[in-house]
């Protein structure tokens, strides 16, 4: 008999919100062709507000792909300081997210809750 012990990677699609002192927001993470999307369900900093629109879908990100068990965009020009990423994602724990943005060359770090409500694939 053979046995093969795998370690399976952690499931982090499907809807998460965010609920801070500078905005609301709601994404929906899936995976397309390998890759992970961030798609905008609802936003809003007391300025802007954007609403899931099936004409009008919004992303926060499209092309992340697993590295070193995060997912990171890998874009070419993000390299101040030795980040050569522009979004990266890890896992905290089951339920939570760390959202990093690097923006201006200063990196924006986000905590991410997962919300039990069901989503459709979109």
């Amino acid at each position: 008999m053979f046995f093969s012990c795998t370690r399976s990677e952690p499931d982090i699609t499907g809807r998460w919100v965010i609920d801070n002192d500078f905005f609301k927001a709601t994404y929906v993470l899936q995976m397309k062709e390998g890759r992970l999307t961030a798609l905008v369900l609802d936003y809003y900093d007391g300025t802007t507000r954007i609403s899931h629109n099936a004409q009008n879908k919004q992303y926060l990100f499209k092309n992340l792909e697993r590295e070193r068990g995060s997912f990171i965009d890998g874009i070419s020009g993000a390299t101040r300081k030795g980040i050569d990423w522009e979004f990266r994602i890890t896992q905290m724990a089951n339920d939570t997210l760390l959202v990093e943005q690097q923006i201006s060359g200063k990196v924006l770090k986000e905590l991410w809750v997962r919300s039990n409500k069901k989503y459709e694939t979109f």
